[in-house]
Order: C-alpha cells, then structure tokens, then sequence
C-alpha cells in the first residue's frame, strides 16, 4: 500500500454565500446584504443568517466584505448627456449602498485585463461587481454571453445598434419627441422642413429621424433626400448639413431644420448666422436633449428635453433590483420627453400668426 503521508483531516470545503442561501432558504442577494448589516433587511433576518453562517463556518473573503459595485462603461465621457445620465447613475448607486465605477471605451492601447467590456475585465470585475452600466455603444452577443456567464446583470442606456433579447435597454420616447417637435414647426406654417441626423448607427438618432419623418407624412409633406443629413451629434455635423440645406435653391431651402441634438442644432445656427440667415425670422432651429446649451444659446434653443439623469437612476436601478430579486425580466424602458419652447422658432416667413399666437 501507497503511503501518502497525508494522514490529516481533509481540506474543509470553502463555504459560500450560495450555501448559506440554500440553508436559509433565502436567496444570495438577501444573504449579501444581511452579511454587510444593510438596514433593509429586518435584524432578524440579519441575526438568523449570521448564526447560520457561523454554523456552517463561513469566512468573508475581502471582496465578500467590500461594498457591492456596478461598472459604468462608455465611449463618451466629454458630453453633457454622459454627465447627466452618469450623474443619475452615481446617485441612485449611493442611495441604495452601492458604488459605482467608470470606464472608458476611447482609451487606446490598453491591455486586455483593464480594456473595458474585454472578457479578461469582465472576469476581473466579476469578483466585485454586480453588474454592468453600458451608454451609448454597442452592445455585441460576446458582451452579453459574457456577462451571463459570470452572472454580471448587463443593462444598456441608449445603445448603438440592435440589442439582444434579454437585456434591458433604457431611453427617452425619441419617436415621440421628435414627432411634437416636428409638429410643432407645422403647426407655425413651415412646410420645408429639413432634419439633421445624429450618429448613423446610433438607435435613438434613428428613432428621432423616423418621428421627424412620421410627422411629415401624417401632414402629408414630402421629405426631399436634400433636406436629411448629417452623421454624428457633433457641432461640425450639424454645422455642415446646415450649410447644404440653405444652399440649396430659394424654392428648394427650408424654413425650419430638427436636429438631432443639442449640439447639432448649435452648429446649425452658427451656419445660419455665417450665411446671414436669421433664426428664428428666416430658419426656425430645434434641438433634442434640454441640456444647459440650450438656455444659453443665442437665441434660446427650442428643444425637446429628455430625462438624461432619470435615464441613468433607471439604469442603476434595473441592475440593483435585478441583483437583489425585486425583479428578473428584461425589458426596455423609455422614459417621457416634452419639448420646451424658446426663442429660436416663430412662424413660417410669410405665414399667419396660429391662434395662440395672435
């Protein structure tokens, strides 16, 4: 017979929070928060499952103490909408006990084990987080597959391109704003009515050009390929798809122009203003987002206000509540816009004054 040399009890098994879950019969999230004295679960409960704990001869591992996190991911961190919605996100995270962290898709050259969304910084976040925060990217099969298989709960704000079933995205009504706002410039006597995009494979950018183009056709007004361009939600975009529509023939130049954003509409009236084009008396000019720029542009942008902190209290909310057993469906989640009239839209040059306005 082999002598092994081994004649000491067997290593004892770690014991988990899974484990202490099943003997409890209660789940992981209830186990976690009772295990880090949060208040919302009742002392007996926290009381019942420390002694059960101790039974089993359970020892937190530093991450197991640490305080739960969520990862915030995006491409964006320089815009007004990505501080608002990131703002809301920090927020809500801090009043539920959680934290938040931050990373950022445009750093170059950064190896795989800190390159966000990488399935080596999925890993690593794994031992930590609950969850991941994703704004204004795309949202591929491999993140998906990754975070289900290391049970990161993934919720997306304002994705690029489609997105998988199973996760929940988070938005503003697009369609529906850019509906009123079009309307809107209906409603003052404009019948040449040109649209300047966002980013081409951006889904609220594309929601907003079909509530544009919706509005158009419900009034049963064409849309000329002419008066619809632009590529991204910068000022140059915005800025140089004006400057095509206002040089196009007198009978063929719109009166008004949607724009996509903020910052679009921006660039917009910086074109109107270097043709000598007046906003709103020859070009009414709306924006989408409300953000600060708007009440400080000159004149005062008309734009269609989206709920950009709310969307990222939503976010981190469907992550803590999908961790913590409030709720296990995926669904998307559109939070209501309302356009905010100002002074860089009037009626139509040449058109009457509507009732409201007399």
């Amino acid at each position: 017979m082999l002598d092994t040399g081994n004649t000491g009890p067997a290593p004892r098994q770690r014991v988990t929070i899974a484990m202490i879950a099943e003997a409890a019969g209660t789940s992981r999230a209830t186990v976690s928060k009772a295990l880090n004295g949060r208040t919302d679960v009742s002392a007996a409960t926290r009381d019942s499952i420390a002694a059960i704990a101790t039974e089993l001869g359970y020892r937190p591992t530093g991450a197991a103490q640490a305080v739960q996190s969520i990862a915030f991911v995006t491409n964006e961190f320089d815009s007004i909408y990505t501080a608002h919605v990131l703002s809301g996100a920090i927020s809500e995270c801090a009043g539920q006990g959680y934290l938040l962290t931050s990373g950022h898709l445009g750093i170059g050259g950064a190896p795989d084990a800190t390159r966000p969304l990488s399935d080596a910084w999925l890993s690593a976040v794994s031992r930590t987080h609950i969850g991941v925060i994703v704004a204004t990217t795309h949202v591929g099969p491999s993140l998906v597959r990754g975070c289900g298989r290391l049970g990161l709960h993934l919720v997306a704000v304002d994705p690029k391109g489609p997105v998988e079933e199973g996760v929940t995205t988070i938005g503003a009504t697009n369609w529906n704003g850019a509906l009123t706002a079009t309307q809107h410039l209906i409603g003052l006597g404009h019948r040449r009515i040109a649209f300047s995009r966002g980013a081409t494979d951006s889904v609220p950018a594309g929601e907003r050009e079909q509530g544009y183009r919706s509005a158009m056709r419900m009034a049963g007004l064409d849309v000329p390929p002419a008066l619809v361009a632009g590529d991204d939600y910068s000022f140059a975009s915005g800025h140089s798809s004006a400057l095509s529509f206002l040089r196009l023939p007198e009978s063929e130049r719109p009166t008004a122009i949607m724009c996509a954003s903020d910052l679009v509409a921006l660039g917009a009236i910086e074109a109107c203003r270097s043709l000598g084009v007046a906003v709103p008396r020859d070009c009414s000019v709306i924006g989408f987002d409300d953000s600060e720029l708007a009440a400080l542009s000159s004149p005062p942008l008309t734009s269609v206000r989206q709920p950009m902190r709310h969307m990222g209290e939503a976010a981190a909310r469907a992550v803590i509540d999908q961790h913590e057993g409030r709720t296990s469906a995926s669904h998307p989640m559109r939070l209501e816009t309302r356009l905010v009239i100002r002074d860089s839209t009037c009626p139509a040059p040449g058109a009457p004054l509507p009732s409201h306005l007399q």
